[in-house]
């Protein structure tokens, strides 16, 4: 029964990123075609300056799953 149980568990993927547009969308769309669904997915931004903000909220709109969390204390 634990094996059964496990399918259930949240699992939290971590995605760092600092000026990683060119790899970010393939990044979440692997992520996002996962056929296990209780996942949450937290996008850790440090601070890019390229479109990786933007990347990331077009994916906030798409998808419930998706969490940006902004480090600033750079």
């Amino acid at each position: 029964m634990l094996y059964i149980r496990a399918m259930h568990d949240l699992v939290s993927v971590c995605i760092p990123t600092y000026n990683g547009a060119e790899y970010l969308e393939d990044c979440l769309r692997s992520v996002i075609s996962q056929t296990y669904s209780n996942i949450e997915i937290l996008v850790i931004d440090e601070g890019s300056s390229d479109s990786t903000i933007d990347i990331i909220k077009s994916y906030l709109d798409q998808d419930s799953r998706v969490r940006l969390i902004i480090n600033d204390q750079r």
